[in-house]
Parts: C-alpha cells; sequence; structure tokens
C-alpha cells in the first residue's frame, strides 16, 4: 500500500492538497492563525506511513464536495492550510457538538427530536435537489447547538455527487458508511441500485434511536447487521415507549421501509408531515391520527428496481439455492433473450446468500474473447479472492490453508490464471515442464482441487456465468466433468444464455443434455416478455399511479404503446420510458402535481422499435470526446481500468475520468469500485 506522500505523486494531474501529513499542532495553528475566524476547528491529521487510500479519498471528497454549498446546516470548510509538510482541513467552530455526544448527557422530548428530525428533512432535499446523496446519516454526524438547537450536517468524505450508485458485494467490515445506520441497498446485498432514498433510510433509524432511546438493530456482529437491515423489522416504536404518537411512529416506519419504492419519495413530503407533527404538538401536547405520505410529490422519474411477472421463476430459483446449500451441487440454467431480465433474476439470490453466509461469484463470456480459456472462470474466482482478502485474519489463515493443500506444488498453475492468488498463498515454486495431454491434465486437475476447495458446508457457493453462449469449448466441455465428481457438493451453479443465439447444435446444448442423462439436478428456467399488465403496474410504479392517485385505466394506453413498442422486453422498456421522458414527451406538472403525457403526440413520433438505434442515439448525445472514449473502452472489454483506458486514449488518468463522467452520469459505465472519487 502506497504512503499518503507516494500517493499525491500518483497522480501528477491532480493535486491531492487535503491529503494531511505528519505535523504538530504548533504548525497547524501557526499556519491558520491568519483566517480571520474567532474559532476554527481542525480536522484530524493522517499520518503520511498510515493514511490508507480509503482515508485520502475520503478526504479529499468531504473537502470538495461541502466546499460548495452554501447553507447554513452545511459545515463548510474554510480553507486547506499547509503546514510544513502537512495539510490541515479549516471549518469554523459554531460551539456545536455531535448529537451522539448531546444524548448521552440530555434528554431529548419528542418535541425537540421532531424538531430535529425536520431540520435535516429540508438539509436533505437540499442535497436532493443538488444530486447530492450523504451516505452516512447518523448522530455522529450531526451537530446540535446546546442552546438554539440548530442543527448542522457534517462528514460528507462517502458522500455521491451521482444520481445512482451500483453497489457490489463485499464484506461487510468492508462496507463505506455505518452499518447500524445502513440501508438495505447499500450493503450490496439487494438487486437494487442505491438512490438518494438511502440517506431516508438512515434517517429513519436516527430517528428512531432518538425517539427509542436506542438503535432498531443494536447487535455487533456486521454480518448478521446486514442480515436484520435486509429482512429483519425493529421492535415497534411504541412497545418501547407508548408516548410515541401513532403517526410519528408510522413516519419513522415509512422511512426505515426495506425498500426504497416504499419510503418517503421527497424530502418535501417528509418535512410536510413532520410539520404537521410539530404544530400539533406545540399547540395539543400530541399527534392526533393522520394519513401520512398524503403530500409526498415526486418530481422526478424513479424506474422501480423489483422484478416484474418473475414470481415464479424467482421461487424456482430460491429453491435451487437452498437444496444445493444443504448438500449435492445443482445446476440452474437461465434462458431468454437479450435484456429480459437473466442477471436480474440471479441477483435475487443476494438476500437468501447472506442468510446462509454464502459466496457469490460471478464471471462473464464476452463475445470476442472466445479463444481465452477459462476466460470466465479467471474473472469469477479473481473476484472470490479479493472477498476473501477482506476478511478478518482467522478466515484469511483458514483459507490459505485449504487452497494452498489444494493445489500443493502445482499452485503457479492457478496463479497465472488468478493473480490475486498469490497474494493469499504467496509465490510458488514454478512447476516441471509438460507437453500436450499430461500439461492439459494436469492444469484441470489442479483447477478443479482449486474450486472445489472453494466451497464446503460452511462455506456454502453460488457461481454465476453469464453469457455460456459465448463460451470457449474447453469451459464447456468441463462443466460435465465438475459436475458428475462426488466432489462437487454445497453449491450452487447457475448458467444463463441468450436461447435466440444458440440452437440444437450448440455444444451448451449438447453437454445440458448429457448432464441430465447423468442424473445431474439441472432446473431449467426460461424468461418470457413481460405481459402488458405486467408493463402498466411497471408504469404506475414509475409514474407514483397510487400516490398520486392516477387510475390504471388512465395509465394503461401509455402502458401498452410501450409495450407495443419494446415487445415487453424489460431493459428496453425501461430504456424507452427514459428517452421519452429526457424528450420531455412524459413530464411532471408542478401547477396540478401530476405526470403528464400527449398519447398522440406518442405516437407521431419517430420512436424506434430497436432498442440498439435508440441507445445509439443517447450515446451520440454525449460529447465527442465522451464517446470517443467509450469506443476505445469497449476494445479493452466489458470491464475496464482507468489506468488501461487513460494509455490507450494518450491522456492522464485525470482527463480520462473527466471525459468518462457524463457516461457515468447517464449510466453508460459503471464504477466497480470508489476510486474514480480520486479525479
Amino acid at each position: 500500500m502506497k504512503n499518503a506522500r507516494d500517493l499525491h505523486h500518483s497522480f501528477p494531474n491532480y493535486e491531492l492538497t487535503e491529503t494531511l501529513y505528519q505535523s504538530s499542532k504548533t504548525e497547524v495553528y501557526r499556519a491558520v492563525r491568519s483566517i480571520d475566524k474567532q474559532a476554527v476547528v481542525i480536522k484530524k491529521l493522517l499520518r503520511s506511513e498510515s493514511a490508507t487510500c480509503d482515508e485520502i479519498l475520503h478526504f479529499r471528497n468531504q473537502y470538495e464536495i461541502a466546499k460548495n454549498l452554501h447553507i447554513p446546516s452545511i459545515v463548510r470548510p474554510l480553507s486547506l492550510e499547509a503546514c510544513g509538510n502537512s495539510y490541515a482541513l479549516v471549518m469554523e467552530d459554531c460551539g456545536s457538538v455531535s448529537l451522539r455526544q448531546y444524548i448521552q448527557s440530555q434528554s431529548l422530548s419528542i418535541r425537540q427530536t421532531i424538531a430535529i428530525a425536520l431540520q435535516l428533512s429540508k438539509t436533505l432535499g437540499y442535497l436532493h435537489h443538488n444530486r447530492i446523496i450523504h451516505k452516512d446519516i447518523k448522530p455522529s454526524n450531526i451537530l446540535i447547538h446546546p442552546l438554539s438547537q440548530q442543527i448542522k450536517l457534517i462528514d460528507f468524505s462517502i458522500a455521491l455527487q451521482l444520481d445512482r450508485e451500483t453497489t457490489s458485494l463485499a464484506d461487510p467490515s468492508q462496507l463505506e458508511g455505518t452499518l447500524a445506520y445502513m440501508s438495505p441497498e447499500q450493503t450490496g446485498r439487494m438487486n437494487r441500485i442505491l438512490d438518494y432514498r438511502t440517506d431516508f433510510y438512515s434517517l429513519g433509524v436516527t430517528l428512531y434511536q432518538l425517539l427509542a432511546r436506542q438503535l432498531p438493530f443494536p447487535g455487533q456482529d456486521a454480518l448478521e447487521l446486514v442480515c436484520c437491515h435486509l429482512s429483519k423489522q425493529p421492535i415497534p416504536l411504541q412497545e418501547l415507549n407508548p408516548e410515541i404518537p401513532q403517526p410519528i411512529a408510522q413516519i419513522t416506519a415509512k422511512l426505515m421501509a426495506k425498500n426504497a419504492e416504499e419510503r418517503y419519495q421527497s424530502a418535501a413530503g417528509l418535512q410536510a408531515d413532520l410539520q404537521h407533527c410539530l404544530a400539533e404538538i406545540k399547540t395539543t401536547g400530541t399527534v392526533r391520527d393522520f394519513e401520512i405520505g398524503k403530500l409526498d410529490r415526486v418530481s422526478q422519474l424513479n424506474i422501480p428496481q423489483k422484478l416484474y411477472g418473475r414470481e415464479t421463476q424467482i421461487q424456482q430459483l430460491l429453491a435451487a439455492f437452498y437444496r444445493a446449500s444443504k448438500g449435492k451441487g445443482e445446476l440452474v440454467v437461465i434462458s431468454g433473450y437479450s435484456g429480459i431480465g437473466k442477471t436480474a433474476l440471479v441477483r435475487e439470490l443476494f438476500k437468501p446468500l447472506t442468510q446462509q453466509r454464502a459466496y457469490f461469484v460471478a464471471g462473464k463470456f464476452d463475445q470476442f474473447k472466445r479463444d481465452i480459456p477459462y476466460a470466465s472462470l479467471s474473472e469469477a474466482y479473481r473476484g472470490l479472492i479479493r472477498q476473501i482478502l477482506t476478511e478478518g485474519d482467522d478466515r484469511i489463515a483458514a483459507w490459505r490453508d485449504r487452497f494452498q493443500a489444494a493445489v500443493g506444488e502445482n499452485g503457479q498453475l492457478v496463479i497465472d490464471v488468478i493473480p490475486e492468488l498469490e497474494l493469499l498463498i504467496g509465490k510458488q515454486p514454478p512447476v516441471p515442464d509438460l507437453n500436450g495431454t499430461a500439461a492439459e491434465n494436469r492444469f484441470f486437475q489442479t483447477m478443479v482441487q482449486f474450486v472445489f476447495a472453494s466451497f464446503s458446508p460452511e462455506c456454502p457457493q453460488i457461481s454465476f456465468m453469464d453469457d455460456v453462449q459465448w463460451a470457449d469449448l474447453t469451459t464447456i466441455l468441463s462443466l460435465r466433468s465438475i459436475l458428475n465428481l462426488p466432489e462437487h457438493q454445497n453449491r450452487l451453479l447457475v448458467v444463463a444464455y441468450r436461447d435466440n443465439e444458440v440452437d440444437a447444435s450448440h455444444p451448451l446444448m449438447q453437454v445440458f443434455a448429457q448432464l441430465q442423462a447423468d442424473g445431474i439436478a439441472v432446473t431449467q428456467i426460461t424468461l418470457e416478455p413481460l405481459s402488458v399488465e405486467d408493463a402498466t403496474q411497471f408504469l404506475m410504479d414509475a409514474l407514483n399511479a397510487d400516490l398520486l392517485n392516477i387510475a390504471a385505466e388512465v395509465v394503461q394506453p401509455l402502458a401498452q404503446l410501450l409495450y407495443d413498442k419494446t415487445q415487453g422486453n424489460p431493459f428496453f422498456l425501461t430504456q424507452l420510458l427514459k428517452s421519452l421522458h429526457s424528450e420531455g414527451s412524459i413530464w411532471f406538472d408542478f401547477e396540478s402535481n401530476i405526470w403528464q403525457w400527449d398519447i398522440d403526440k406518442i405516437q407521431q413520433q419517430n420512436i424506434t422499435d430497436n432498442v440498439v438505434e435508440l441507445t445509439i442515439g443517447k450515446l451520440q448525445k454525449l460529447p465527442p470526446e465522451t464517446q470517443t472514449q467509450l469506443q476505445l473502452a469497449a476494445c479493452i472489454g466489458n470491464q475496464f481500468d482507468l489506468q488501461t483506458l487513460a494509455t490507450v486514449s494518450q491522456q492522464s488518468a485525470f482527463q480520462t475520468m473527466r471525459s468518462l463522467w457524463d457516461a457515468l452520469q447517464q449510466g453508460f459505465i459503471a464504477a466497480l469500485d470508489r476510486n474514480y472519487r480520486a479525479f
């Protein structure tokens, strides 16, 4: 790991002046003494020998975001000051203390608690309006003035300046944010993209804690906390404190809904309910029952992230997983057209695999890399090793022994395919040269032993191989050999392919037939297009029809048009809806507080039935430099790293990332880690 000083020089085009090196307090105060403030607070120092890349990125992120927020409820940094070889982030000391510290010595009344929540809702409204997601709302990041009770929000170290973020599976101890206050989607264990509504969940946990004087899920085990956020309901507030009015308990529960679609959809709607509660408490001392969320209006299009028309297929997949986790391995084959939702269906396993403490490994075959044997297997198990390397020392040691015993003296063969393994088991001796079939057999046996070492009753595993219609022949043929071995236990293997690109003569079909003849448990799931009814429900949810009292018969003509254009393909349906909204064919009328569209105008438009042309049209609206970078990235593959792309484009990493920013914001690419914030 590079220290802070080394990292500073790793980015010559971007000065990480926010990085704090070792310095004495005397130097810091000498550097900031010219600031025209009566009181300042000095942000923490990061020692050069111990600062991690994440700490440096977090520190830089909070400075870059907070310095541009011009509202009283945000503590903005005053300056960055150099002091010798160090830097300090200087902020005004307004005499406030953290809410966490305050409630340890003071007891908040219900009225005070609602007043605090109201101030926070207004702050979140400002942030979300400016496309900022805080991601770490909690009492220690909330300042309160002991006399005025004014609230200020701090710590934007992991905040996002994007509308949404794709989360991924990671060890709970490595997640960004604070587990006790983290939304289900922020854990990376839900089939959901993270958006601004994650802040509402964290605010709900904070409100619950202030009202109940305890956290909703007080456990200490990281994975246990994740499971609680995913599927467990907290003790009802009124059981812990009967004095809490029912509407306040309902507001808190709505904020903490597991699915983002069931929470408040706007800060304005939350403010309206909190203001009503506060006014009632001031006048009557309590809050009478009323319909919460009535004024929760949404003026932005929120694409639903739940699956439609897939209830039977989800149950089939879950049943296969539970059978595999209890004993013999099983194969699930998912087929369907491109964009039909095969990958989205597999992600429905994220919740149960967390409860079962199972591992998830995934690889995707590339149409243009068929000449590389085991490419998908390599991708999948490189991801598994990275997961393992984030675990505790005892777990890492156990995995090291397990894998070393499995590969024996042939460890270098696996490292050649999965380089990350060397970080776990160390350098391995060279293997003797063999020729022809002998070398192939040795490699295959070593890889099989390595794969089998990765799953057991203690650590069941889900392996997902996507786009297997493009798999190399070696990998396809190896499926039968691996699944027939008696060691193949406690593992669910899921493969997905595009059935419109595979016929009966394809080697994949032959292997599937052979497996069934061998008596291997095979579950076949075919995904069909959505029905018109599914498309109508999708559109009603996207437009918040229930909330806005829009009847199904009003939405149905538009849903039928979208269905006709997309033939019920979920991906195509989503892209067309986004396109119509971005072009103004579907809009939110602020005067009537309802979504509007002109069905005749939409029908007259030259809307392509081909989603490829639709996507190309959206790509062509990107800046020319962004289009060029995406073309080069596509030549590298479906995944690429910034440094390689920068080298190919003959630009700095900073310039390359800036060129990609529009593509990242519009969802053409997704960041696989958080290092993009360094630019």
